[in-house]
């Protein structure tokens, strides 16, 4: 079928306010309320798009695979996906603080 988005009534009040052109697709995004926030998984990188002039304004190379990103105690946090790791990005300057692999989940019975 076809690739299609259908969003019902009571989100009709959020408008289309600018189509972004970006290096490539994006897999996800987050905002911070001056910055719109974009992972770019075919680049590797991370999109930074200023919410006011609804322009890019940096983008945030070598982030391995990232698959989602969010916004949390003042920095950008990716996950990667392939690498199965997450990346840290400083939102003061728009510089990977740094890129770790999580400690494995534990279970108890």
């Amino acid at each position: 079928m076809g690739g299609y988005a259908y969003l019902p009534k009571p989100f009709e009040l959020y408008d289309l306010v600018a189509t972004i052109p970006l290096e490539s697709k994006a897999t996800s995004i987050a905002i911070d309320g001056s910055s719109l926030w974009v992972a770019l998984f075919e680049t590797s990188s991370v999109a930074r798009i200023d919410t006011a002039t609804v322009e890019v304004v940096t983008t945030i190379p070598n982030v391995p695979s990232p698959a989602t990103v969010t916004v949390f105690q003042g920095a950008v946090w990716v996950a990667n996906v392939l690498s199965n790791t997450v990346t840290r990005i400083d939102t003061t300057t728009n510089q990977i603080v740094a890129t770790k692999t999580p400690a494995p989940a534990t279970t108890t019975a």
